[in-house]
C-alpha cells in the first residue's frame, strides 16, 4: 500500500472498533470528485462520519448518502448531505413500544 490513509471507526453493529485502510493506488481516483456514498442502514451516522473524515484526508466531497434503511432517526439528510433510502425501521426493542 502506498501513502495509506487510516480511519478508525465504530459502529453500533461491532463491539471492536474497525481500523480502514486505503491505499494511494486505490483513492487518488476519488481525488477532486463528488462521490455517492452507499451503506447498508444508516443509524447513528457514526460510519458516515468516518467516511467524512476520510474525504477530508483524501479530498473528496460526499455529494448524497444512499443506504436500503435509515434506522432510528428517520432522515433525508445527514449533516446538510441528501440521504435517501428505500425505506425506515425503529430501533431495535422500540417495536414493542408501539
Amino acid at each position: 500500500m502506498q501513502d495509506p490513509k487510516h480511519i478508525v471507526v465504530k459502529s453500533i453493529t461491532t463491539e471492536d472498533p474497525q481500523h480502514l485502510w486505503i491505499g494511494r493506488e486505490k483513492y487518488e481516483q476519488f481525488q477532486g470528485k463528488k462521490l455517492c456514498f452507499i451503506d447498508d442502514v444508516v443509524s447513528t451516522g457514526g460510519t458516515i462520519d468516518a467516511v467524512m473524515i476520510m474525504a477530508e484526508k483524501i479530498g473528496f466531497e460526499l455529494s448524497v448518502i444512499a443506504c436500503v434503511l435509515t434506522e432510528g432517526e428517520k432522515r433525508t439528510d445527514y449533516k446538510g448531505i441528501p440521504l435517501v433510502s428505500l425505506d425506515h425501521i425503529p430501533l431495535p426493542g422500540l417495536i414493542a413500544d408501539k
